[in-house]
């Protein structure tokens, strides 16, 4: 699998690769230890994000110590370990309150996905051997479920390709 099954035709994308000295597996493992204070960025980001809820009295779950790939608000929907994980979904990240909560679907059920008022966001992160360590590329899309919107800026793009340098930075 990968987003050409679950995003094809996105109005936004990103890709980024880097090539870690290291193995695949030990590659893999730092990509799924990447913390969000790892990525200042996103941090900051998901800061302002859960602003809103914090001043309403709400008091979301701190973020910092947690792994990038369990903390992203959209979930993971295939993965091969230790080639590649895949996470796509839909929001409303534009809304005050982060919007309507979103069905958790399948890649098929969102490629299939119509409604307008959404967008469909996805992240891969691909790792191949080569002969200097491990490959690790990153692909971000982004596809606006309504087309008077043509959807919100890739700003998702920088946290996968923060991620995947961080990862590969360890080696």
């Amino acid at each position: 699998m990968d987003l050409d099954d679950v995003i094809p035709g996105p109005h936004y994308q990103i890709c980024h690769s880097r090539v870690a000295r290291a193995p695949l597996p030990a590659v893999w493992d730092a990509l799924h230890r990447v913390t969000m204070s790892a990525l200042p960025l996103g941090h900051a980001l998901e800061g302002a994000r859960v602003l809103p809820a914090r001043l309403s009295g709400k008091k979301p779950e701190p973020l910092a110590g947690r792994s990038f790939l369990d903390v992203t608000p959209i979930p993971v929907l295939f993965c091969e370990r230790p080639h590649v994980v895949i996470s796509a979904g839909l929001s409303q990240a534009w809304r005050l309150l982060g919007g309507s909560v979103p069905p958790h679907l399948d890649a098929a059920a969102l490629r299939a996905w119509s409604e307008p008022g959404w967008i469909k966001a996805g992240m891969e992160f691909r790792l191949e051997p080569v002969s200097a360590g491990t490959l690790l590329s990153t692909e971000t899309r982004v596809l606006a479920t309504d087309p008077k919107r043509g959807g919100p800026s890739p700003r998702t793009g920088m946290s996968s390709g923060r991620a995947a340098a961080r990862s590969a930075a360890r080696y």
